[in-house]
């Protein structure tokens, strides 16, 4: 792996460039969602500006129970030195970015294009909303709950 990468445990990030310990917490979106509760805002809207955190958390919620279940190592997350991310990398192997939009354009694949580009994984998956599977370059996108099933049938780790 090239030294401007690392990868980290997913649901936090050390990062030190900007001294900051934790810059990702997923107990957050646990926390906001208590908070909704609190405040009678139960009803989440995909309009709604915490629907893509909430989202992003289901899916962290199934990649954690699929690898506790089948014993993998555990999830990670990626970051370059310049910023690009990628949500979660599953078995040292395979790396899903979430996107909660309808419609997947190409600025969704820039976090996954600058870690293809250092040819570490085998898979590369963007996930979203969008109800069409394409292919953009060698990065499948795909619709979330596709992903889901193809994951529990084990089609998408090796």
């Amino acid at each position: 792996m090239l030294p401007a990468s690392r990868l980290l445990p997913a649901g936090r990030t050390n990062d030190e460039e900007n001294g900051s310990k934790f810059t990702r917490d997923l107990t957050s979106y646990k926390l906001k969602k208590v908070v909704r509760c609190l405040q009678d805002r139960k009803d989440l809207k995909k309009q709604d500006a915490d629907w893509g955190a909430v989202f992003e958390s289901f899916i962290f919620h199934e990649l954690k129970t699929y690898s506790e279940y089948r014993r993998l190592d555990d999830l990670s997350y990626w970051r370059s030195t310049s910023g690009f991310e990628v949500d979660f990398i599953i078995n040292n192997q395979v790396a899903v970015e979430v996107k909660s939009c309808k419609k997947v354009n190409n600025s969704d694949f820039k976090g996954l294009k600058a870690l293809q580009s250092e040819g570490i994984l085998k898979k590369y998956i963007l996930i979203s909303n969008d109800p069409i599977r394409q292919k953009w370059d060698s990065i499948l996108a795909m619709p979330y709950d596709d992903f889901l099933q193809e994951l529990w049938n084990d089609q998408i780790v090796f």
